[in-house]
């Protein structure tokens, strides 16, 4: 997804599973924004994927924030997707 984002941070993720979380992604562990990611793919070496977590549903009433940063569990999982970042704002 990092890739698929032109290879920079602040991208939205969801997670089958988390209901009304999504997540937006702050930095990848040893990755300075920009470069690319160091492996080979779809693993790369299984980074820490550092997020901040939101409550999708109140976005609109911009009272989202869950006040957290946080590590992502299992990011090298397929279980997450990209939300197109239009949709967020």
């Amino acid at each position: 997804m990092y890739y698929e984002n032109n290879l920079k941070f602040g991208f939205y993720i969801i997670r089958r599973g988390w209901g009304k979380t999504i997540a937006k992604v702050v930095e990848i562990e040893g990755v300075k924004e920009g470069n690319p990611l160091m492996g080979k793919s779809p693993y790369f070496n299984y980074p820490k994927v550092t997020a901040e977590f939101y409550n999708k549903e109140d976005f609109k009433s911009n009272d989202y924030y869950f006040d957290n940063l946080s590590e992502v569990s299992c990011p090298n999982t397929y279980s997450y997707s990209m939300i197109d970042n239009s949709i967020i704002k």
